[in-house]
């Protein structure tokens, strides 16, 4: 397991705890506990500067923050969903 793995799963984890999810977690908790792990892990403003010096790629911008591909793509759905809310 790489740091980024580590410091994901664990924030991920305390996204659970937070929650007060218990086991067996719905596929909704395991969403919610993605969302909280990106929400305290990423800061906007070093987000847009990475993809300003990196441009748009996903391996490269989770190297740079020290999180997972998959938490830049929580990251970015949850940033579409808030800059374009549905009508």
């Amino acid at each position: 397991m790489t740091e980024a793995d580590t410091l994901c799963s664990l924030a991920h984890e305390f996204g659970h705890f937070s929650h007060g999810d218990h086991c067996g977690h719905s596929p909704r908790a395991e969403a919610r506990a993605d969302r909280y792990a990106a929400h305290i892990l990423i800061d906007p403003h070093h987000y847009r500067q990475a993809e300003e010096i990196f441009g748009p790629d996903p391996r490269r911008l989770a190297a740079e923050l020290g999180v997972t591909v998959h938490l830049i793509k929580v990251w970015r759905t949850l940033t579409r969903k808030r800059d374009h809310p549905p009508s």
